[in-house]
């Protein structure tokens, strides 16, 4: 019962986390007006990429080895609208 506990703690943590890199895509493409449904774009894959991962944490047979895949590939997925939108915002400064 505990691990159930558990495993279903982090997948609710893991959702909000999802949700957050989400809205920080979300921001940047609208910002930089990127098409969520461009293709060829990499930044809406990605931010497509987030979104079902963050349906996928509820899946039915999650385990902790399922999660911290998930949990990694987030990681990741911030790591790149970070660096992206630190860039932006420091060719801003250059441009001023």
């Amino acid at each position: 019962m505990n691990l159930d506990y558990n495993i279903t703690l982090q997948q609710e943590v893991l959702r909000e986390l999802a949700a957050d890199i989400h809205g920080a895509y979300y921001h940047y493409m609208e910002k930089h007006h990127i098409n969520s449904q461009n293709r060829k774009n990499a930044v809406a894959l990605l931010a497509k990429d987030v979104f079902k991962m963050k349906d996928e944490i509820l899946g039915i047979d999650k385990t902790q080895s399922d999660l911290d895949i998930i949990r990694g590939k987030l990681r990741e997925a911030k790591s790149v609208i970070e660096r992206l939108s630190n860039e932006s915002k420091q060719e801003l400064r250059e441009a001023v």
